[in-house]
Formats: structure tokens, C-alpha cells, sequence
């Protein structure tokens, strides 16, 4: 699940990026998955994602969005 999550949010980051021709191959992600107990659910999925450098930040304010 976490993983998934986060391959899709850079799978949409770069379909956005090529559409408005924003250079965006050295992206990254790095996510963690949190469980809880009573029931047993993921409690967080904490994603932190790394744009590639160089962006201007218009860039980066478009693929935040």
C-alpha cells in the first residue's frame, strides 16, 4: 500500500511535468508505513517526495498541485 501510493503520486508528478514540459527524471520517494493495533490498520503513511533540482519554483508550485 505505501509503496503504491507513492509510485502513484511521482506517476502523476511526471505525466503533469511532460505535459508542460518540466524536466522531472530524477525525482524520488521515500515513504513509511504506520501501523496501530485494536484493530490493526496503517495509522500513517508518512511520503516525503524529492523533485529533481532545478526547478524553478513556478515548476514546482505546478507539480505540487
Amino acid at each position: 500500500v505505501a509503496t503504491s501510493l507513492g509510485s502513484c503520486i511521482v506517476t502523476v508528478m511526471a505525466i503533469a511535468a511532460q505535459n508542460e514540459g518540466i524536466p522531472f527524471t530524477e525525482a524520488s520517494f521515500r515513504v513509511e508505513k504506520h501501523m496501530a493495533s485494536d484493530p490493526r490498520r496503517i495509522a500513517a503513511l508518512p511520503l516525503v517526495i524529492t523533485m529533481p533540482p532545478g526547478l524553478t519554483e513556478a515548476q514546482r508550485a505546478r507539480l505540487e498541485k
